[in-house]
C-alpha cells in the first residue's frame, strides 16, 4: 500500500500543471509580457454569435491558440490564426481555411470574427464572416501556459 502512495505521488511531482486561468485582461497582459503563451477555450452557446450563412455551426466549443498576438497601449489584444476544416457541408470544395482574429479589450469583452477561404486557392470563399461576442469567464476561457 505504501509503495502505491509513493508511485502516486511521484506522478503529480513528475507531471506538473502547465496552465492557469486568467480571469482579466490584466491577467492576461501580465502573463504575455512573462513570456507565456494563452490559449483560448470558446464555447459558442454562452456568447451571442452573428452567422448570417445558412448553416449552423455545429460544435459545441472551439479552441484557440493564436499564432499572433498583439498588446495595444490603448487597452486591448489582438490575436490572429488559422486553421483547415473539413467540418462545413455547403459543397466548398476540399476544405477551408478558417482564419480567426480575436479582440479582448480591457473590460474583458471579447469579438472574434471567423473569415473562411478556399483552402486549394487561399481566395475568400462565399461563406460570409462570422462574429461571436463573448465575456471573458463566461462564454470565453484563456489559459496561460508555458510553450510545449
Amino acid at each position: 500500500m505504501f509503495k502505491k502512495y509513493i508511485a502516486i505521488s511521484t506522478l503529480f511531482i513528475s507531471f506538473p500543471m502547465y496552465a492557469a486561468e486568467l480571469t482579466t485582461y490584466k491577467a492576461i497582459e501580465q502573463s504575455l509580457t512573462e513570456g507565456n503563451l494563452i490559449t483560448m477555450v470558446m464555447r459558442y452557446n454562452a456568447c451571442e454569435v452573428n452567422n448570417p450563412n445558412p448553416f449552423i455551426i455545429k460544435v459545441g466549443s472551439a479552441v484557440f491558440k493564436p499564432q499572433v498576438v498583439l498588446l495595444s497601449d490603448d487597452g486591448y489584444l489582438a490575436a490572429e490564426g488559422t486553421w483547415f476544416t473539413t467540418g462545413f457541408q455547403n459543397g466548398a470544395g476540399n476544405g477551408i481555411n478558417q482564419h480567426y482574429k480575436i479582440i479582448l479589450n480591457n473590460q474583458n469583452q471579447l469579438k472574434v470574427t471567423l473569415e473562411f477561404f478556399n483552402a486549394d486557392t487561399g481566395k475568400r470563399s462565399d461563406i460570409k464572416n462570422v462574429d461571436v461576442n463573448c465575456e471573458l469567464g463566461k462564454g470565453i476561457k484563456v489559459y496561460g501556459h508555458k510553450e510545449g
